[in-house]
């Protein structure tokens, strides 16, 4: 189901999930003035009333829009679905710790997720295409590479096209990255004897 869409998802799931919530724990709550969502504490619930302390003080939510805090320990996931809860403040949570450190890709099982970084990154030479080369998608950090490669690999092995679909808005990198897909495709068929050694391991 569409992560955003409450309705997608089975009332009977997210009441049980809310009911697990005790006085002090931590939890994301709606703010649509600031992030979308903002890291509040349960204060009180009461049938399918949560009441909760935010930064702007208390506030009193629907059940079904509180969402449990993920372990600290699952901060800065490199995929998604390693995540104990899945839902959209999770997923902009983690993708906000990546990005913080640099870390602009993100998968979400096999479809990588790119943040702009605006700014140029020392990730995209020719070792780093060395590096992915022939890995299978996982193994390494998330990275368009690993996407280009493993498109690469099956057009090869399987002898049939291949797509790389790219989508995003306007100014959210669509263009650059369709240039690197295309420069690691370009250097991949080149036949070179790094890339070759690689993809024979």
């Amino acid at each position: 189901p569409k992560l955003w869409k409450l309705s997608c998802w089975s009332e009977c799931t997210l009441l049980s999930m809310a009911a697990a919530l005790e006085k002090g724990d931590e939890c994301w709550v709606p703010e649509p003035t600031v992030d979308g969502f903002i890291r509040a504490k349960v204060v009180s619930a009461q049938g399918e009333s949560v009441t909760v302390q935010g930064s702007s003080g208390q506030a009193t939510h629907k059940v079904v829009d509180v969402h449990p805090v993920n372990p600290s320990n699952q901060s800065g996931c490199k995929d998604n679905t390693e995540l104990m809860y899945l839902r959209e403040p999770h997923m902009l949570y983690n993708l906000r710790e990546r990005y913080a450190v640099d870390s602009v890709y993100t998968y979400t099982a096999h479809i990588l997720i790119a943040c702009n970084p605006f700014k140029r990154l020392q990730i995209y030479s020719t070792d780093k295409m060395i590096a992915y080369a022939g890995k299978s998608l996982g193994v390494m950090e998330p990275h368009v590479f690993a996407i280009a490669d493993r498109a690469y690999r099956s057009m090869a092995h399987y002898s049939l096209s291949q797509a790389v679909i790219i989508s995003g808005e306007s100014g959210s990198g669509k263009t650059e990255t369709a240039k690197i897909v295309m420069s690691f495709l370009t250097w991949s068929g080149r036949g070179d004897s790094k890339s070759k050694d690689k993809k024979a391991r």
